[in-house]
C-alpha cells in the first residue's frame, strides 16, 4: 500500500521564491513530492509564459501554498496567476495530482494550456466554478518545467490553491490516488451499510429511536464522503451544478451534528443536557434552511461560524461522554474513544480547509476509527442480547417444565377431587336410602306395635268369663266341631 508523503517532511524540497529544485530527487526511492513553499503570485492577472518576460522583479509577489489567497487586502473573490519553475534533472514523464483549486483554473505547462477545470474568468459572469480533482500527465522536453495556474474564484469565500499539489512518477501518483478512492469507497460502504442496518432495525422495533439517530448520522456521513477528498460525487454526477454540490457537502455536515446530538441524548438521557441539545437543533436547522436559499458565495460565509459552533458541540459531546464514562454507563468508554478520534480529525480538517494549518486531511481516518468502534459496540450489544435471549430461553424452558408439572398436578388433583365428589354423592345417596329405610322401619315398627297392642287392650276390656279370655286349648278343641257342622260360631265376629 502506497502512503502519501508528509507535507512537513524535513528532507522534502520546498519551493523557494518560485523555484523547486528536484534535480537530485530520486522519485523511485524517495517517492512523490508535494508542491509546498513560496510560489510566484500575480493578483488580478491571468498571465501566460510570454507575458512574464516583460515583468520586472518588483512586479513579482510570493504566496505560500497550499493556502487560500485571502488576506493582505485580498478577499476570496478575484483571480490570480501562480507560477512555479521546477528543476527535474533528466527529462522523464511525470504526473501531477491536482486537488480542488478554488474554484476554477487553467493549467499551463511550458507555455501550453493542457488542462482546465471549470472556466476561469475575470468576473463572476465569465467564471464557471467546478470541483474536479484530477491526475494530469506531463512530458517535459527538458530539465526544467514551468507550471502556471490561472485561477478564478467568485463563488466561494476562499480562493486559490488551498490544497497541496503532488508531483511524481505516473505509477506512484496513480497508486496514491487509487488508495484514496479505495479508502473513500470503503468508508462510504461501511457507513452506508451501518446506516441502512440501523434504519431497518428502527423500522422493525420503533420503541427505541437510538438506532434511527445513529442510522441517519451514518447516512449523512456516507454522503459527505462522496463530496470531500477526491470528490467522487463529481464523477458520479458530472452534470451536478457547483451550487448543489456545495449544498450537499454542507447540508450533510449541518445535519450530522444534531443527528449525533440526538443519538447521544437517546443513549445517555440522564447525562445530556436537553436544553443545550434543543439549541443545537435550532441553530443547525436554521443554518440548513439558509443554505438552501442562499447562493454559494453567501452560504459559504456561514462556514466559519458553523465551524466554531461545531467545535463547541463536539466539546459538549466529549463532556457528556466523560460524564457517562465516570458514571459507568454501558458502552460509554468505547464511544468516548471513537468520538475523541473523530473530534480531533474534524477539527484538524476544519483548520486545514480554513488555511490556518497545513496538514493532510484526517477525516476519513477519524470516520474509519469511529465506524470500527461503533461496529464493536454493536457487536457487543448483539452478544449481550443473544446471551440475554439464551438465558431467557433457559428460564422459559424451566418455567414451561414447572408449568407442565403444575398442570399435571392440578389435573391429578382435579381428577381426585372429582372422584372424591362422586364418592361423596354416592355416600349421600346411601345415607338418604338408609334414612328412608330407617323411617320406613320406624313406621312399620310403630304400626306393628299398635297392631299387637290394640287386641291386647281390647281383651283387657273384656270380662274374664268371655270366651276370648279362655285358654287356647279350648279353642283348639272346639275348632273341629265348628268346622264339622259347617256353621259359623256365633261368638266370633265376622
Amino acid at each position: 500500500m502506497l502512503l502519501a508523503p508528509s507535507l512537513h517532511a524535513a528532507d522534502q524540497p520546498k519551493i523557494n521564491k518560485g523555484l523547486l529544485d528536484l534535480s537530485e530527487w530520486n522519485f523511485k526511492r524517495d517517492g512523490p513530492v508535494y508542491l509546498v513553499g513560496e510560489a510566484e503570485f500575480f493578483w488580478t492577472q491571468h498571465l501566460d509564459s510570454q507575458e512574464f518576460y516583460r515583468l520586472t522583479e518588483k512586479d513579482v509577489d510570493y504566496l505560500q501554498i497550499p493556502a487560500s489567497w485571502n488576506g493582505n487586502g485580498r478577499e476570496g473573490h478575484g483571480y490570480a496567476t501562480y507560477r512555479i519553475n521546477i528543476l527535474i534533472g533528466p527529462a522523464r514523464p511525470l504526473t501531477l495530482k491536482i486537488p480542488d483549486i478554488g474554484t476554477s483554473y487553467n493549467l499551463l505547462i511550458d507555455g501550453k494550456q493542457i488542462y482546465t477545470v471549470g472556466r476561469p474568468g475575470v468576473t463572476k459572469d465569465t467564471t464557471v466554478p467546478k470541483y474536479y480533482p484530477s491526475l494530469v500527465q506531463i512530458s517535459p522536453s527538458g530539465q526544467r518545467v514551468e507550471l502556471i495556474l490561472q485561477v478564478s474564484n467568485f463563488h466561494h469565500r476562499l480562493g486559490g490553491a488551498w490544497l497541496p499539489i503532488l508531483i511524481g512518477e505516473p505509477d506512484q501518483v496513480a497508486g496514491l490516488r487509487e488508495n484514496q478512492i479505495a479508502r473513500d469507497l470503503l468508508l462510504f460502504g461501511a457507513l452506508l451499510m451501518i446506516g441502512l442496518y440501523n434504519i431497518v432495525l428502527y423500522l422493525l422495533r420503533r420503541q427505541d429511536p437510538t438506532s434511527l439517530f445513529l442510522g441517519l448520522f451514518c447516512l449523512l456521513l456516507a454522503t459527505r464522503t462522496l463530496t470531500v477528498g477526491d470528490r467522487i460525487l463529481a464523477r458520479l454526477a458530472p452534470n451536478l451544478t457547483f451550487e448543489w454540490f456545495i449544498r450537499i457537502e454542507y447540508i450533510t455536515w449541518f445535519l450530522a451534528v444534531p443527528a449525533f446530538a440526538a443519538f447521544l441524548t437517546s443513549v445517555f438521557p440522564r447525562d445530556v443536557h436537553r436544553g443545550t441539545v434543543l439549541s443545537i437543533y435550532a441553530i443547525f436547522g436554521i443554518a440548513t434552511l439558509l443554505l438552501m436559499v442562499l447562493p454559494p458565495e453567501l452560504s459559504t460565509q456561514m462556514v466559519l461560524p458553523i465551524q466554531i459552533l461545531t467545535v463547541t458541540a463536539l466539546a459538549l459531546g466529549s463532556y457528556w461522554l466523560v460524564l457517562a464514562t465516570i458514571r459507568k454507563r454501558d458502552g460509554a468508554p468505547l464511544l468516548m474513544f471513537s468520538y475523541l478520534v473523530l473530534f480531533y480529525a474534524s477539527v484538524s480538517d476544519m483548520l486545514v480547509n480554513a488555511g490556518l494549518i497545513r496538514n493532510i486531511l484526517l477525516l476519513d481516518i477519524g470516520l474509519f476509527v469511529f465506524v470500527f468502534c461503533q461496529s464493536m459496540l454493536i457487536s457487543y450489544r448483539f452478544t449481550r442480547s443473544f446471551k440475554t435471549i439464551d438465558s431467557q430461553r433457559r428460564q422459559l424452558q424451566a418455567t414451561n417444565l414447572q408449568l407442565r408439572t403444575q398442570q399435571k398436578l392440578r389435573h391429578d388433583a382435579e381428577s381426585e377431587s372429582k372422584s372424591l365428589q362422586d364418592r361423596i354423592e354416592q355416600t349421600e345417596k346411601l345415607n338418604s336410602v338408609r334414612k328412608l329405610v330407617s323411617e320406613i322401619t320406624t313406621d312399620l315398627d310403630n304400626t306393628l306395635n299398635k297392631t299387637v297392642l290394640y287386641p291386647e287392650l281390647a281383651l283387657m276390656e273384656l270380662e274374664e268369663s268371655h270366651q276370648l279370655n279362655e285358654p287356647p286349648e279350648h279353642h283348639q278343641e272346639c275348632r273341629p266341631t265348628c268346622c264339622s257342622t259347617g256353621t259359623r260360631p256365633d261368638h266370633i265376629d265376622p
